[in-house]
């Protein structure tokens, strides 16, 4: 700080990243002076996950992606027939779980885990997702589909090798 008060003019700006506890941040110094300071939380190094369940025949039966983000849990998750957001926030012993239908930009549905029990409510109305965390959301699923989901209304040169590896394995070419 002692050399932004000897130069005035000069402006000293750190960005730093920490990932293991999962912050990172900036400051600008001007004059001496701390002018500006930002934190972030994203996903701590490893804490991330991603889980692919399949069937014998090859079909999903589940998958999942989740990432920490602002403090929060925030994931995609997809089976053969319907796929949603979610988001948790607590601790193991304590917590809530929110979910869309489907990718609607809104919670629909809230489960509270207290002490072992679970409560379940539908939300009427339901609650908006904040532009910010669906971009996040979206981001997810959009980069977890890229690796490991095709889907049968893709453009067949899209997914021509996936179709010829599971045409070759016997397994059904089929909609995820």
């Amino acid at each position: 700080m002692s050399a932004s008060q000897a130069f005035p003019d000069l402006t000293v700006e750190v960005q730093w990243n920490d990932a293991a506890s999962g912050k990172s941040g900036r400051a600008v110094i001007k004059n001496g002076v701390l002018a500006e300071q930002a934190v972030q939380s994203h996903a701590p190094g490893g804490a991330a996950l991603q889980d692919v369940r399949a069937d014998a025949d090859g079909g999903l039966r589940l998958a999942l992606a989740c990432e920490r983000w602002r403090e929060l849990w925030h994931g995609y998750v997809i089976a053969q027939d319907q796929h949603a957001f979610f988001r948790v926030a607590g601790s193991a012993g304590s917590c809530e779980l929110f979910s869309s239908d489907g990718i609607e930009a809104e919670w629909a549905e809230r489960w509270t885990v207290s002490s072992g029990d679970a409560t379940y409510a539908e939300l009427v109305p339901r609650e908006p997702i904040a532009d910010d965390e669906l971009r996040e959301l979206d981001r997810l699923a959009q980069e977890f589909s890229r690796e490991w989901i095709w889907f049968e209304e893709s453009e067949p040169a899209e997914t021509a090798v996936e179709r010829a590896r599971f045409e070759a394995y016997g397994y059904p070419v089929r909609a995820a």
